[in-house]
């Protein structure tokens, strides 16, 4: 396959500075999955074309565009650009939080309903009155800070549910007793397992302009650490960051 646009992840730059890492380019063992002793060449979000067909795959075609996740090829669904191919039920309220706010207005833009800043303002008492005391039926953590996952099942409203997408640095404490008692479901995705999630996903960007709205910036591959790696290692990105290999 020749890769026609690729996307940075949050994970990258700490895999790369060794802030905490490396996880999951272990050097001086091999990784427990793939088998993998470093050095690693980082990036695992990326689309582009088939160049050639390996003995006895049928699915694809010579010329397709494909999308790579789970470790397969899925083909891209025609009106997908590129741009949105590599990111791959509207409630009644939709809560965003974060501590950016700009990433809170293009949340907003994106449909969600309210808007909580933490650092400004006491977290979970914002979403219990949004809620009427009662808190959000879903809790989605994908920051991976280090209290978030405790601040998550907190919120959730007794019965509720909550997915746990950030990845944590280190292993976190978690009130299980008041989860077991409240009836919290926790769940757990990284996209990386079920073959489900990406080829919904690519629909839905077929259909939706929402690729345009949460892309921070288009850089070529020789920019990836100046434009990329440090900008989301400092914060400066309030999106996604794509690298194209042809520029």
């Amino acid at each position: 396959m020749r890769e026609t646009a690729m996307s940075t992840a949050g994970r990258e730059p700490e895999e790369a500075a060794h802030l905490y890492g490396p996880h999951f380019a272990p050097l001086q063992e091999r990784h427990p999955f793939s088998g993998h002793q470093g050095p690693l060449i980082l990036g695992h979000e990326f689309m582009g074309r088939v160049v050639a067909l390996g003995p006895g795959v049928v699915e694809l075609a010579v010329g397709q565009r494909v999308a790579v996740g789970a470790g397969m090829c899925y083909p891209v669904p025609e009106g997908c650009s590129d741009e949105a191919a590599a990111r791959a039920l509207e409630p009644a309220l939709l809560i965003a939080v974060d501590v950016d706010a700009r990433r809170l207005e293009r949340a907003a833009v994106l449909g969600a309903s309210q808007l909580v800043q933490a650092g400004a303002e006491d977290v979970l008492q914002a979403l219990r009155q949004l809620t009427d005391g009662e808190g959000p039926e879903l809790v989605i953590e994908a920051s991976g800070a280090a209290s978030a996952p405790a601040l998550a099942l907190a919120a959730a409203q007794r019965g509720g549910r909550v997915l746990l997408v950030g990845l944590q640095a280190e292993p976190r404490a978690l009130d299980l007793h008041a989860a077991v008692v409240r009836e919290i479901e926790l769940l757990t995705t990284n996209a990386h397992v079920s073959p489900v999630d990406l080829p919904e996903a690519l629909a839905l960007l077929s259909r939706e302009e929402l690729a345009k709205q949460v892309i921070d910036r288009v850089i070529p591959l020789e920019r990836l650490v100046p434009d990329g790696l440090l900008a989301l290692a400092e914060g400066q990105a309030h999106g996604k960051i794509l690298l194209d290999p042809q520029s």
